[in-house]
C-alpha cells in the first residue's frame, strides 16, 4: 500500500486484516471476519482493500485504506464462501468466484456494484450456465480458482481452473454475462500439469496463463479462422518453455 504519502503493507493474519506502517511501527488490525480470510485485493488507487472468506456466515468486506473501517459488507456473497475475488482498475466492479465443495458444476461467478445500495451482484451465473455454444468439448469446464480483470476493459475477465481458462464479457444493458474456453490447445499445454494463473497484457489483446511445472501460454485473438472459433475469441498463439 505504499505510495509517495505512505510507507504501508497490508498482510492477513488469519480472521484479521492487518495494514502495518513499517516506518513508524504502527498497526492498524481489520476485524469483522468470523472465518479464517482466504482472499483479498486492492484498488490500484489504494483507497480500498476488499477481503473475503469461505465458510459458515462467509462476508465480503470493502474497507477504506485511511481509516481501516468498513465501508459496505455483503453477508453471505456465497452459501460457502469466496473462493478468489478481483476489482476493476476504476475500483467500481468487484468479481467472486464461489467456494464450492461438490458437485463443482455448482459453481458461481457474481459482479458487484460494491458502492450501490443494493447489497445483491448485478450479475451472477452458474459458470456451467454461462458456456456458449464455442467453448472446447475437449477441455470440460472445471472448478474455477482464480480470477482476474482486464484492466483496460471492466466488461471483461477471465478466470482459471486446473485445466481451462475461461474468458468472461458482461453486456451491462442486458444485465446478462457470458464466457468462452479457448479450443484445442496444443499438445504441450494440453499435457501441462496445472494451470495456475491467468493475467491480462496491459496494451494488448493478449492473456498469459502460468503453469506449475513453469510454462507460459499465450492467448491472443487470431486472423486465422477456423471452424470452431469465433472472429474476437482468444486462442493459444504459443507455449513458452
Amino acid at each position: 500500500m505504499t505510495d509517495d504519502n505512505r510507507t504501508e503493507i497490508f498482510y492477513v493474519a488469519g480472521h484479521t486484516g492487518v495494514i502495518y506502517d513499517y516506518v513508524n511501527r504502527t498497526q492498524r488490525l481489520l476485524q469483522g471476519h468470523c472465518n479464517k480470510i482466504t482472499c483479498c485485493t486492492y484498488c490500484p488507487d489504494r483507497r480500498i482493500i476488499i477481503t473475503a472468506d469461505k465458510g459458515p456466515n462467509a462476508l465480503l468486506v470493502v474497507w477504506d485504506v485511511t481509516s481501516g473501517t468498513p465501508l459496505k459488507t455483503i453477508f453471505d456473497p456465497h452459501p460457502n464462501g469466496v473462493e478468489c475475488l478481483d476489482i476493476t482498475s476504476d475500483g467500481q466492479l468487484i468479481a467472486t468466484l464461489s467456494r464450492e465443495t461438490a458437485p463443482v458444476y455448482s459453481q458461481t461467478v457474481s459482479i458487484w456494484k460494491w458502492e450501490d445500495s443494493d447489497k445483491n451482484p448485478c450479475y451472477a451465473t452458474g459458470v456451467l450456465n454461462s458456456s456458449n455454444n464455442n467453448s472446447n468439448p475437449d477441455n470440460p469446464i472445471d472448478y474455477q480458482k482464480f480470477v482476474r480483470f482486464n484492466h483496460l476493459k471492466k466488461n471483461e475477465f477471465v478466470t482459471t481452473g486446473s485445466k481451462s481458462v475461461r474468458f468472461w464479457n458482461t453486456n451491462e444493458q442486458g444485465g446478462t454475462c457470458s464466457s468462452y474456453s479457448p479450443m484445442h490447445p496444443s499438445k504441450e499445454a494440453n499435457n501441462t500439469k496445472e494451470y495456475t494463473q491467468t493475467v491480462f497484457i496491459p496494451k494488448t489483446t493478449q492473456a498469459v496463463t502460468g503453469t506449475t511445472d513453469g510454462l507460459l501460454v499465450v492467448w491472443d485473438i487470431s486472423l486465422i479462422m477456423e471452424d470452431y472459433s469465433q472472429p474476437d475469441h482468444r486462442r493459444e498463439i504459443k507455449t513458452i518453455n
